[in-house]
């Protein structure tokens, strides 16, 4: 299976609407329909100026979606992505990026120039794709911002999220969707001088991004997140939630200090695989 073999093209009848619905509940491992996005709010929403595409398999079958609507932001009309989801068995097969340029059309399309949407900060598979592939910038994060959650991913943990904004027509997206840019490695950052930050002395204070500042402070920096989120969340809770709250203090005082982040850079050589962010001034940012 590749992903050549699936088209992408609006939802549009109530039947496959109502397929997104049980996507919904396979993907978030939902216990309930509380959380579910429903049919009719998905209808109401696509007629009226939102985007509601989905990924159809070789036997017309929806598979995955992304859903978005109007939103102001900065003080200019932009789309929100709300919800992007791809069933399990369809997963790791670029379904997801074809999603994200379908819905770049469309938002083009309607005369707008940004996207936004939240993520997990601890998703290293989802930056991936968000920041390098993209090419989105976040220098944004958000605690807890939708309360409580009871869906299977999201489980006992706060639900922090970066605010990312995908620029439709920079140079950085551009470039990245003609992979002219590589994320660099984590040898080739160090190497060019990123600052590799501990984020457990941010936490608890004993390092601080104000102590980086002035003449020769490193344009970038480095914060460590867990390279598999969900299997560290399942196999060490408790640990899940240390990795949050450190992380959340690093990106919050890095933010603060005028940061933005712009690659994930990941190293997979010898030992365990790991990932960081990389993020950098926001005047040298590109």
């Amino acid at each position: 299976m590749s992903s050549n073999s699936i088209a992408i093209r609006p939802i549009t009848n109530i039947a496959d609407l109502s397929r997104v619905e049980a996507i919904q509940r396979d993907v978030w491992l939902l216990p309930d329909d509380l959380m579910v996005v429903p049919t009719h709010l998905l209808k109401a929403v696509a007629d009226l100026g939102g985007v509601l595409l989905g990924a159809y398999n070789v036997d017309a079958e929806v598979v995955g979606f992304v859903f978005g609507f109007l939103a102001h932001h900065h003080g200019h009309y932009s789309h929100h992505s709300h919800m992007m989801g791809v069933l399990p068995g369809y997963q790791n097969l670029g379904i997801g990026r074809r999603l994200k340029l379908a819905q770049r059309e469309a938002v083009l399309a309607q005369g707008l120039e940004t996207i936004t949407w939240t993520v997990d900060p601890l998703e290293s598979r989802n930056a991936h794709l968000n920041v390098n592939k993209l090419g989105v910038v976040c220098n944004t994060y958000i605690r807890d911002m939708y309360g409580e959650m009871v869906d299977g991913l999201n489980v006992g943990l706060p639900s922090d999220r970066l605010l990312v904004e995908w620029h439709l027509r920079s140079r950085r997206v551009m470039q990245r969707l003609q992979q002219a840019v590589v994320a660099p490695s984590l040898d080739h950052a160090l190497t060019e001088g990123a600052l590799l930050v501990d984020p457990d002395g941010i936490a608890d204070g004993s390092q601080s991004t104000a102590s980086l500042s002035g003449s020769d402070r490193t344009n970038a920096t480095l914060v460590q997140i867990p390279f598999d989120f969900q299997r560290l969340r399942e196999d060490d809770p408790a640990g899940a939630i240390q990795w949050r709250l450190r992380t959340r203090s690093a990106l919050e005082s890095l933010f603060a200090d005028g940061c933005v982040v712009t690659a994930l850079v990941r190293s997979t050589g010898e030992g365990e695989p790991q990932a960081y962010y990389l993020l950098q001034r926001s005047g040298s940012a590109s």
